[in-house]
């Protein structure tokens, strides 16, 4: 199963509203929580969580972190995996996830592709590179914290997710926007040689390796200023004091 944005599929929404949950639904049928932070601003983060997250912590953590910096509109979204009613999931699931929070931005928010930040961490670090690899227009991408493929069963979470959202050579080489790697220089689950793997395979010149002080949960004050650097460049070129 693909990920894209059928114009003649519909998701209806319930409870709409600014600065408020609502839910969409998938075109499984099932619903997944949304919270849009409308901040008016011209470009939208979309915030893929990490294992150790959950809805409520997720909006907790972009409430503390990047609203305050006033820079971007942020959605967060919920894996149905994460949900208490996903009793029945598959590896489907996290494809539709992606098909309707994509629907969501182009057709319900009016949004272009164009404007879309990706921001993942852990696991959520492998949702926005699929997502960018599958739609090249796409503003800019954050990778924090990132995973690898053979270490996935080093975190718990109830859903393996395909080979597909976990970095690759082949799949590196292919994004197009501007890209950012923060990573812990002490994280256990996967290791700063991988990231630096995934950092020299780029052709993108647009790249920023950040190693920080850490572990795999970062702590919020060591990544704010180089999030606040990418996110501060309106046409999200890095500057090269910064790549290391």
């Amino acid at each position: 199963m693909g990920c894209s944005c059928s114009k003649g599929e519909k998701y209806p929404i319930k409870v709409p509203g600014s600065n408020t949950s609502i839910y969409i639904r998938t075109k499984e049928g099932y619903s997944i929580p949304v919270k849009f932070y409308n901040l008016s601003k011209e470009f939208t983060i979309l915030y893929c969580h990490s294992a150790s997250e959950d809805f409520k912590s997720a909006c907790d953590w972009v409430e503390k972190t990047l609203i305050p910096l006033d820079l971007v509109n942020v959605l967060v979204f919920e894996y149905f995996a994460n949900t208490d009613t996903s009793e029945y999931i598959n590896e489907s699931c996290i494809y539709s996830d992606c098909e309707a929070i994509l629907w969501f931005f182009t057709d319900t928010l009016r949004l272009s592709k164009r404007k879309i930040i990706l921001y993942g961490k852990c696991i959520g670090a492998g949702v926005g590179l699929f997502l960018s690899e599958r739609y090249p227009d796409i503003a800019g991408l954050i990778m924090q914290s990132s995973l690898t493929y053979s270490l996935r069963t080093n975190y718990s979470f109830k859903l393996s997710f395909p080979r597909e959202f976990y970095p690759t050579s082949e799949v590196l080489k292919k994004i197009q926007c501007p890209i950012m790697f923060i990573h812990g220089k002490s994280d256990t689950v996967t290791g700063m040689r991988f990231i630096k793997e995934y950092y020299e395979v780029l052709r993108n010149p647009n790249k920023l390796f950040v190693p920080i002080e850490g572990s795999h949960d970062l702590e919020s004050s060591n990544v704010i200023q180089y999030i606040k650097d990418f996110l501060g460049k309106n046409d999200y070129k890095m500057n090269p004091n910064f790549i290391t």
